[in-house]
């Protein structure tokens, strides 16, 4: 539902600044000042679910997202939309940390990768069901109707949150809402090569994810001369295989298992990517989306069981925190370097561009990756003892880490930078 509301509004305000005839950069405005909080507060939202019994962090968004929505219901000026948009994304980034780090408090390890394959089929669920939805009530009376209709399903949720199991990443109990545990300083990505290998991925992979997004539409309706319809049916192959790729991968157990799929669902996206760029007609496009689809599908549930299931449970927070960050900030790069790369190369130059690209990382850093998996976390308990009581290891950045020193250090600039 929380998803869901978020969709359904985003695209009610991007349809009512096309109808009032706003330039298109008020639409980029928005696209970013929605995500702009969860790379900006990142550290905060971290601290937040670390320390916090995550029920109280939830009704507190819910409810402010759902005061939001009102407030959009009754506005027109773009500035003022962006604004409010990018209250809601801050609403939206204790959400999606305090969500991830309830999840992986009720479902256990034993439970953790099935979970996040629902999880994960729930959210494509959604963004199936959101561009109907906000389609049909704009087109029934305007957009303050979907608008409204998310302030809803927030105040659904709101009222939900109460009987969720009590607890936190931190270990709260008794739904308190006082702090729960000492919110230590320090970045515990840095203390496990493993996370932020991953994390180093997560940024390409969301980087080349949205680049060629924003150059699809082109191909299929330009390039490929195909139809409004068509392009539906892409899309909705994509989703199809995305459900299916994370309900699958749900089944995978052991990290040495998820950091396998990891790397070749990595592979198999960004090979979909060079392959689109070759198709020679509209229908080659299904089979590709739906194999890109179950790549990215594959690739998103060994991510969050990996790193979630490496984190431990007092640094959770903390450590969601970070991947939605350096998912965010990677998205908003894209946008901008999308659009860029559209007014000098042709669609189809952008997705081959955009699988070389992909394939670069998997065989740079896979085997990597793979070998980081069958070891143990560098500090097991990191964020637990204070500053002085580190060792030298676990203070060590990954940076030190043998081989592959360029890839290391753009992966270190990018998490860093991130957080």
């Amino acid at each position: 539902m929380s998803l869901l509301g978020d969709q359904v509004v985003a695209l009610a305000l991007t349809l009512r600044l096309q109808a009032q005839g706003a330039d298109p950069g008020w639409v980029a405005a928005l696209l970013i000042g929605a995500l702009a909080p969860s790379v900006v507060l990142a550290p905060v939202v971290g601290r937040l679910s670390d320390r916090y019994d995550g029920r109280w962090l939830l009704l507190a968004s819910s409810a402010g997202q759902a005061a939001v929505c009102v407030a959009l219901a009754t506005q027109d000026s773009p500035p003022r939309l962006v604004g409010l948009a990018c209250a809601l994304g801050i609403g939206q980034a204790v959400n999606g940390t305090t969500w991830q780090v309830l999840l992986a408090h009720t479902a256990g390890p034993g439970r953790l990768t099935a979970a996040l394959g629902l999880s994960q089929a729930a959210g494509t669920a959604a963004s199936i069901a959101a561009p109907a939805l906000a389609g049909l009530l704009t087109g029934l009376g305007g957009s303050r109707l979907p608008l409204l209709l998310g302030g809803g399903l927030f105040a659904l949720v709101t009222s939900a949150t109460p009987a969720l199991a009590s607890g936190s990443g931190s270990g709260g109990s008794g739904g308190s809402p006082f702090p729960a545990g000492g919110g230590q300083p320090g970045n515990p990505t840095q203390r496990d090569p493993l996370l932020r290998l991953l994390l180093g991925m997560l940024g390409v992979f969301v980087t080349l994810g949205a680049m060629v997004n924003v150059v699809e539409v082109y191909l299929v309706r330009g390039t490929l001369h195909a139809s409004a319809t068509w392009y539906g049916l892409v899309r909705t192959a994509f989703a199809a295989g995305l459900l299916g790729g994370a309900l699958g991968a749900g089944r995978l157990r052991g990290d040495a298992v998820l950091a396998r799929a990891f790397v070749l669902g990595s592979t198999s996206l960004a090979a979909g990517l060079a392959l689109t760029a070759a198709v020679p007609s509209v229908g080659w496009l299904l089979p590709v989306s739906i194999t890109v689809g179950v790549s990215n599908g594959v690739l998103n549930v060994a991510l969050g069981a990996l790193v979630l299931g490496r984190a431990a449970e007092e640094v959770r927070g903390r450590v969601t925190a970070t991947m939605g960050a350096v998912a965010s900030s990677a998205s908003i790069a894209a946008y901008v370097l999308g659009g860029s790369l559209a007014t000098a190369l042709t669609p189809r130059e952008v997705f081959a561009l955009g699988g070389a690209l992909g394939l670069l990382a998997p065989l740079l850093i896979g085997r990597r990756l793979i070998r980081a998996a069958g070891s143990p976390p560098t500090d097991a308990h990191a964020g637990q003892g204070d500053a002085g009581g580190r060792s030298g290891a676990a203070q060590r950045p990954a940076a030190g880490l043998p081989a592959g020193g360029a890839i290391d250090g753009a992966i270190d600039g990018a998490i860093d930078g991130a957080t």
